[in-house]
């Protein structure tokens, strides 16, 4: 095995509690044994079942509450590029290095306008912002779609950091315009277009806040390298924005960070969904960020069918990341 292909070989569990009765997911860990995770699980599960044969299967309010609990796992913690311990507190002075000299570059008077999601990509940006700018010059923005479950969430984040918020109802933008190209095009908009028209409402809102602002805003975008690998963005939706602080970091590096900036733990290692298609998004699309991970640092994947499907979707999905291809003059 060649040095790049090293990996750290300590193993974890983590405990997922699903509810019933929508698709809000929360984890807890990490634990070290398949024994104490299933113990916690166990438990867990007998005082719900407990809970629910008491209220005599009725009560809304205990159904809204119910949850199971699963064991997902092993995972490995794996290292910066598979080649050594991941330095989290370095790398968080080097990216609020940068957030600070690229503003210096790009708007020395300007704020950072952050769309807050409830999750860990935007938790962890937010808290790199703060550092590098203060809290004062960090602007942000919940988006909401009507009604989001997880908006609890975000309203943490933006406590936890003193950052001003403002919420924004993309919901009426987002049924006024389907509507409208329904009507047009006389035919259902299909589910990729449903799904991926919420984002993109979401970033022309943040455009239009940070146009607003005294001094003019720019728009963080809170994308990670793992996401980025398999086109797991929408284009010129979350994809889109004017600096990316964090799109060489993986998702199991993006935890690091979140853990080394102390936020909290339900935050930074929320299992994450796009909140439409009610399934998560390692559920999505096929395997774990994890394994994603091990492959895009090592390039080692045993299972070939997982490896394969990664490969499709990195090479259907490069054009999300490159620059719009111009066809240039002929001047011969």
């Amino acid at each position: 095995m060649s040095e790049k292909e090293e990996l750290n070989n300590e193993e974890y569990y983590e405990v997922v509690y699903s509810s019933s009765y929508s698709y809000e997911q929360q984890t807890d860990g990490p634990y070290a044994t398949l024994e104490e995770a299933q113990a916690s699980a166990d438990e867990f599960n007998r005082n719900q079942a407990e809970l629910y044969e008491n209220s005599g299967h009725l009560a809304l309010d205990v159904l809204k509450d119910y949850r199971t609990a699963t064991v997902r796992g092993p995972y490995k913690k794996t290292t910066k590029e598979g080649t050594a311990d991941f330095d989290a507190k370095k790398e968080i002075e080097h990216i609020t290095g940068w957030i600070r000299a690229w503003f210096e570059e790009n708007g020395p008077q300007a704020n950072a306008v952050i769309g807050i999601s409830g999750g860990k990509d935007s938790s962890i940006v937010a808290a790199l912002l703060v550092r590098a700018l203060g809290r004062e010059r960090v602007t942000a923005v919940m988006m909401p779609d009507g009604v989001q479950a997880d908006i609890a969430d975000s309203r943490q984040l933006v406590e936890t950091l003193g950052l001003k918020a403002f919420t924004v109802d993309v919901g009426p933008g987002v049924r006024g315009l389907r509507e409208s190209v329904e009507q047009s095009i006389g035919a259902p908009l299909s589910r990729d277009a449903q799904i991926n028209l919420p984002p993109r409402m979401r970033m022309a809102t943040l455009y239009a806040v940070a146009q607003s602002l005294p001094g003019g805003g720019r728009v963080a975008n809170t994308c990670n390298r793992s996401e980025d690998y398999i086109g797991y963005s929408t284009k010129y939706g979350d994809a889109a924005g004017d600096f990316s602080p964090c799109a060489e970091y993986l998702v199991t590096e993006m935890r690091l960070l979140g853990d080394a900036l102390e936020l909290p733990r339900n935050l930074v290692h929320k299992t994450p969904s796009d909140g439409l298609s009610g399934l998560s998004d390692e559920e999505k699309i096929g395997f774990s960020y994890e394994v994603l991970d091990t492959y895009i640092a090592t390039g080692i994947c045993e299972d070939k069918e997982i490896r394969d499907r990664i490969d499709r979707m990195h090479r259907l999905n490069l054009h999300k990341l490159q620059v719009i291809p111009t066809c240039h003059r002929d001047r011969s």
